[in-house]
């Protein structure tokens, strides 16, 4: 019985190596490529993993996902019809919701306003909306967007949640269908985009989308860069349609220089940064679920197949 590992980032295998030789000791660790013996795999930990190759482990009793999404693994043609379980790592989901919290009250209090008047030597108190009337969507109905609502609301903002198909969040006011979205947008001040991507989600955030947004709205991506047509919210950028973009993820990344967000003024850009995974904690969870595969029981959150991408 062993683990094949691939982390296939620019970290590398070892700090994932030393936290799994911690949770379970004495269970193999293989490093893709170098797997010695492929019978003796039996959970598939990976990120970005070469497509076709997971067929090559006959004894393969699940694929564990190193990161929030799943397209990674949905995208392969030839993969094996085990358990998949996307990373349920509560670190992850609350550095998420501290990133997606950040860029709501920069737009709530006004900091880059205040920032300009800074560098302007201009003292000028603005009005600002009472929290409990400054309406936040929040694009996405997961366990990672649940965690988003619950912590902005918590904050004191009006949140609202919106996915394709109806689900419910305890404490929060959910909608379901692209017909709600006119309604639900034409009030709105933070758009939050925590979708997983998929063929109904991408380009979702099209020009169609942006110009139901009022002019004083703002845009947060936490999710994947595919969501949002980039040229569409650019153009809606410069036409002032909304008023603001805070962007980790996007269509092609590292971000190509010649990308024309770099140097907008109303966008702001990180690397994919909002909710990184560490292996001290994701292995925990990883481990826990080992384990209960190997008594027999089902690992979670196991993925829903049937919501393809």
């Amino acid at each position: 019985m062993a683990i094949l590992l691939n982390n296939n980032s620019a970290s590398g295998n070892a700090e994932w190596q030393k936290a799994l030789a911690s949770q379970l000791p004495g269970m193999p660790v293989y490093t893709y490529p170098n797997i010695p013996d492929p019978e003796a795999v039996r959970y598939a930990l990976v990120w970005n993993h070469p497509k076709g190759d997971l067929k090559r482990y006959p004894n393969l009793r699940s694929i564990l996902s190193l990161g929030a999404g799943m397209e990674h693994l949905l995208s392969d043609p030839e993969l094996p019809e085990v358990p998949l379980v996307s990373l349920g790592d509560p670190a992850m989901a609350r550095e998420m919701s501290n990133y997606a919290l950040y860029w709501v009250m920069n737009a709530h209090r006004h900091y880059p306003q205040y920032r300009n008047q800074q560098n302007n030597q201009y003292w000028q108190p603005l009005d600002v909306t009472p929290a409990e009337r400054f309406n936040v969507v929040v694009l996405g109905l997961g366990r990672i967007a649940c965690e988003v609502a619950r912590t902005v609301q918590q904050a004191g903002f009006d949140v609202k949640a919106w996915d394709f198909k109806p689900k419910s969040a305890e404490g929060i006011d959910t909608y379901s269908s692209t017909e709600a979205l006119p309604a639900l947008l034409k009030p709105v001040d933070v758009v939050i985009c925590c979708l997983a991507l998929n063929s109904r989600s991408e380009q979702l955030i099209n020009a169609a989308f942006l110009k139901l947004m009022p002019r004083k709205s703002h845009l947060v991506n936490i999710s994947r860069g595919a969501i949002v047509d980039e040229n569409a919210l650019l153009q809606a950028l410069d036409k002032v349609q909304i008023s603001s973009a805070a962007l980790d993820v996007f269509s092609a990344e590292p971000l190509p220089k010649e990308s024309r967000l770099w140097r907008h003024p109303k966008v702001a850009i990180t690397p994919h940064i909002a909710g990184p995974t560490q292996p001290e904690t994701a292995v925990k969870v990883i481990a826990t679920n080992i384990l209960r595969m190997e008594q027999g029981e089902l690992p979670e959150p196991v993925f829903d197949r049937s919501r393809g991408m």
